[in-house]
């Protein structure tokens, strides 16, 4: 076998090429130490082969990797180098296709010149807010962490980018509940001083109490004790949770607040609701003034008929001795006795009139023409004491009714409305349609309804007047109820005003009583 015998150029020329190699592989291996590279390739028979190192750096790419935000190193020009999953995820490109194309490409004209804005300033850390586009051309907002590096005396940046997609959502959403909610809301700052209102808020409030401190602006008092209630001191002792008040001497409000907290364990100032319950407190009294009538009422069945009874007998023998010589002499104590009786009866019919709880016949009824006939009673009451009866009477529907008990609502509120005025002032009877409804309106010019009558307005023998029964309200407010309608009323110092509301025999037929219908004006 012959052997090829090397000349001595070729021997040193070979011992350089060894040497070289060494000192590649020696290069390499310093590399790997130094964590100056993850993966290497490796010829082999079918093609090179990547072989990734398990290290620190390994570590350091699996945390980019599975990081929640979009991560990606960019150079000055703002080509990508480096991009995450998660970025991918969120412009909807294929992560293959990321290298090499420009971060500006993702952005609006406007956002891309303010992004290079800030480049040109060469700070090394920043955040901002911009609107990514997607490869399918959805805005999406982001927040861009950025921070320069320098490697090997190269520049780049590496950007961490937060979607704010759901953020925004949410913060979207609770601006829109803030500003939609039925009740006021009203948000402050750590003083107490009012920064936002809602609109709810603005329509009770106005624009003006922004910038001003809320207990200063919004007065609110205990209903129990009439003292301040003041929404910084109750804060201190902890939330406020259905706490009632009274605002404006008529208006009454549920509250409910607490302090907002940020990030930080630290105050950022606090949300107040008022929820206002005055409807409510009126539907609770109403319910309670039922009860009570419905109490009378039980009472009034069970002993009127038996007190009524011995008082016709007693009646008839004072008649009876009153036509008799014997008893001339006291014929005027007679009378003055059987006027009482005639008192006292005419009390237990109103009396009994409170106990009546079967259907009433109900048949079709002109108002105005009811109103008409009783007029020439009330303005013979109202020329004795020195006052007058105006008409205003407008087209109505007729309404399903009972004419008696109609009459005796009538006289009942007209008769109030002439005692409740001392000097000479005039009754005013109203009908008219409003908001569909039928409405008989009796108005005063008395001196108003006191402020301390009016919760207790229609309870049983309630009166203000020396020689009233105060019967009068609760049988009105019997007989509206028993019409399927509504009785209220309006005061004030220069007088009162009362209505009552009933459907019109068309809705009757087709829809329900609005029972929340407002008082016209």
């Amino acid at each position: 076998m012959n052997e090829t015998v090397k000349s001595q150029e070729e021997l040193i020329q070979e011992n350089i090429e060894l040497r070289h190699r060494l000192d590649e592989a020696n290069s390499i291996i310093n590399a790997i130490r130094n964590g100056e590279v993850d993966a290497f390739l490796l010829p082999g028979d079918n093609g090179g082969k990547v072989y990734v190192l398990e290290g620190a750096d390994h570590i350091y790419r699996l945390l980019v990797e599975e990081m929640q935000e979009g991560c990606l190193t960019v150079a000055q020009d703002g080509t990508i180098l480096f991009s995450n999953e998660n970025f991918a995820e969120i412009v909807k490109t294929p992560q293959q296709y990321l290298a090499g194309q420009s971060f500006f490409e993702f952005l609006s004209s406007s956002d891309r010149e303010y992004l290079h804005g800030i480049l040109d300033l060469n700070q090394d850390h920043f955040k901002t807010e911009l609107s990514l586009i997607t490869q399918n051309g959805l805005n999406v907002p982001v927040l861009i962490s950025a921070s320069l590096c320098q490697i090997d005396n190269e520049s780049f940046i590496c950007l961490l980018v937060t979607d704010l997609t759901e953020l925004k959502r949410s913060n979207r959403l609770n601006t829109l509940a803030f500003e939609q909610a039925n009740s006021p809301q009203i948000v402050s700052d750590q003083i107490g001083r009012v920064i936002k209102v809602n609109q709810a808020a603005k329509e009770i409030f106005g624009n003006k109490i922004i910038g001003e401190i809320f207990d200063r602006v919004i007065p609110l008092y205990k209903e129990t004790t009439g003292s301040r209630f003041l929404i910084q001191k109750e804060l201190k002792k902890g939330p406020v949770s259905c706490q009632e008040v009274v605002f404006n001497k008529n208006i009454y409000f549920m509250v409910n607040a607490g302090y907002i907290y940020g990030e930080q364990p630290n105050n950022l100032g606090c949300l107040i609701t008022l929820v206002d319950i005055t409807e409510n407190r009126r539907y609770k009294q109403e319910l309670s003034r039922l009860d009570r009538l419905n109490l009378v009422g039980e009472m009034a069945a069970g002993i009127g008929h038996e007190v009524r009874n011995p008082m016709t007998v007693v009646r008839g023998y004072l008649q009876m001795f009153s036509s008799k010589e014997l008893f001339a002499s006291h014929k005027e104590s007679i009378n003055i006795m059987i006027e009482e009786i005639d008192r006292a009866n005419s009390i237990i019919t109103e009396f009994l009139s409170l106990a009546k709880t079967k259907k009433i016949p109900k048949k079709e009824i002109d108002l105005n023409e009811v109103i008409g006939k009783i007029i020439p009673l009330v303005e013979v009451d109202a020329l004795r004491q020195g006052h007058e009866i105006k008409l205003e009477l407008q087209e109505v529907p007729n309404i399903l009714g009972d004419e008696k008990e109609l009459r005796q609502c009538i006289l009942n509120l007209v008769r109030n409305g002439l005692e409740a005025m001392s000097n000479k002032g005039t009754i005013t009877i109203k009908t008219y349609l409003f908001d569909g409804q039928v409405v008989l309106e009796v108005q005063d010019q008395g001196c108003g309804i006191p402020v301390e009558v009016q919760k207790s307005i229609g309870t049983p023998f309630l009166t203000t007047k020396d020689k009233g029964t105060g019967l009068g309200l609760p049988v009105c407010f019997s007989i509206a109820e028993r019409h399927g309608a509504v009785l209220d009323y309006k005061t004030d110092s220069g007088g009162t005003s009362f209505y009552f509301k009933c459907p019109g025999v068309s809705q009757q037929l087709t829809l329900p009583l609005d029972t929340s219908l407002p008082i016209p004006s």
